[in-house]
C-alpha cells in the first residue's frame, strides 16, 4: 500500500487463492481494480460499505439454494391452487416443512435480530404455524401463511444470511463477527462491519508502519493490529491460547486487517454444493484462475442432487478447458481441493493434484 491509496495481493497457496477469488468477486466492477498476471490491486477506498457488498454478494450467489428461497418456493407453488385430495397432502407436507424450519434456533435469533434491529413488525412465526396447524380448512392455512409470506419478503437480507452463514460459511470459519456466539442476536451486518471492515480501513489509512510483515501479502503490521488465523476452520493457531507452538513464544504469523478481510471472501471462492465446496487452484495467472472456477455454462446441482455428479461435472469441464488453452501443462499438475463432510459434522480439506 502506497500514497496512491492503493492494495495488491499476490496468488499463492490454495487457501489465499481461494478467498482473493472470493473477495475479487465482490469488487471486480469497482473503479480502480485490476488485475494483472498473478496479482490483484485495488483502491482502498472499495473497502468504504464492503459490508454491503459482501452481504449482497454472498446473497446472489447463494439464496437460491436456502431453506428461505425454499420455503417461498414451496407456498408460491401451492398458494394459488384448488384444493384437492392430491393438493391437500402437498400442503400438508409444506406446512410441516415449515414448522420444522422455521422455528430452529437460528431463525428464531434472526427473528429477534428484525425485532431488535430493523424495526421490523414483531410477527411471532412459531404462534402462526402452531395457529395454521390447529386449522383444518385448507384454504384459512394457506391464507394465514400470507403473514409468514410478508414477513420474509420484507426480512430478506436477515433471514436469507441466516441460512448461508450456517450452511455456507461455517464450513470455512466461525467463531468471530456475527459467527460469534455472543454476536447470535446481533445485527449481521453491523457485526461484519465493526470486526471486518472498519479495521481493514483504519489499517489502510494510518500511515506508521509496523515491525511485523504480513504472513499472506507481506505488508507492515503491528502485533496489535494484526489478526490470528484461528478463526479460519482448520487453519493457523490461536495465539492466546497456543504460543508454545512458536520458538522462544514469540508468535510470527500475523494476518494484517485487509488480508484478514479478504480471507472472509472464502466461501465465495469455492464452488458449493450443499454445504460442501469445490476450488480449482490453477494459479499460473489470475485469468486462468477465474476461468477454472466460472460455472457460467454449467448446469449447476441443486442442493438436492448427488454432489458426486457435480463434482464429475466440474473435473471434466476442467479437462477440456486444460486441452484447448494449456495444451503445454498437465493436468495432473493443477490442484482439485474439495471441502469435503465425512459424517455429519466433521470437514476438512481434501486435496489432488
Amino acid at each position: 500500500m502506497g500514497e496512491n491509496k492503493t492494495f495488491y495481493v499476490t496468488l499463492n497457496h490454495f487457501l489465499y487463492n481461494a478467498a482473493i477469488l472470493g473477495f475479487y468477486s465482490i469488487i471486480r466492477d469497482e473503479s480502480g481494480v485490476k488485475i494483472q498476471n498473478n496479482s490483484l490491486t485495488f483502491p482502498v477506498d472499495i473497502l468504504d460499505g464492503f459490508e454491503d457488498k459482501y452481504i449482497s454478494r454472498m446473497i446472489n450467489v447463494f439464496g437460491d439454494t436456502t431453506i428461505y428461497s425454499e420455503i417461498l418456493q414451496r407456498y408460491k407453488n401451492i398458494k394459488f391452487k384448488e384444493i384437492t385430495k392430491d393438493t391437500a397432502k402437498k400442503i400438508d407436507e409444506f406446512f410441516d416443512y415449515s414448522m420444522d424450519k422455521l422455528t430452529r434456533a437460528s431463525y428464531k435469533s434472526g427473528y429477534d435480530i428484525i425485532s431488535n434491529f430493523k424495526n421490523g413488525k414483531n410477527v411471532d412465526i412459531p404462534k402462526i404455524l402452531k395457529e395454521i396447524k390447529k386449522t383444518e380448512n385448507y384454504k384459512t392455512k394457506v391464507k394465514k401463511f400470507e403473514q409468514i409470506e410478508e414477513y420474509f419478503q420484507k426480512n430478506k437480507e436477515t433471514l436469507c444470511m441466516k441460512d448461508i452463514m450456517y450452511t455456507k460459511i461455517t464450513p470455512f470459519w466461525q467463531g468471530v463477527s456475527f459467527l460469534n456466539t455472543s454476536n447470535n442476536k446481533k445485527d449481521i451486518k453491523a457485526c461484519y462491519k465493526d470486526y471486518f471492515v472498519n479495521t481493514a480501513i483504519k489499517y489502510a489509512n494510518k500511515t506508521s508502519k509496523g515491525r511485523f510483515s504480513c504472513i499472506e501479502c507481506s505488508a507492515s503490521v503491528t502485533q496489535g493490529e494484526s489478526f490470528a488465523m484461528a478463526w479460519l476452520n482448520d487453519v493457523g493457531i490461536d495465539l492466546k491460547r497456543k504460543r508454545s507452538y512458536y520458538w522462544n513464544f514469540k508468535p510470527d504469523s500475523f494476518l494484517c486487517p485487509i488480508c484478514n478481510l479478504i480471507y472472509s471472501c472464502l466461501p465465495l471462492g469455492f464452488i458449493m454444493i450443499g454445504r460442501e465446496g469445490l476450488f480449482i487452484n490453477d494459479n499460473s495467472d489470475f485469468e486462468t484462475l477465474i476461468k477454472c472456477n466460472s460455472t457460467e455454462g454449467l448446469e449447476v446441482s441443486s442442493i438436492y442432487e448427488a454432489e458426486s455428479k457435480m463434482y464429475g461435472k466440474l473435473l471434466s469441464r476442467l479437462a477440456q478447458h486444460s486441452d484447448e488453452t494449456l495444451s503445454k501443462r498437465e493436468i495432473q499438475n493443477i490442484q482439485v481441493i474439495r471441502r469435503k463432510y465425512y459424517g455429519e459434522d466433521k470437514i476438512r480439506y481434501e486435496l489432488t493434484t
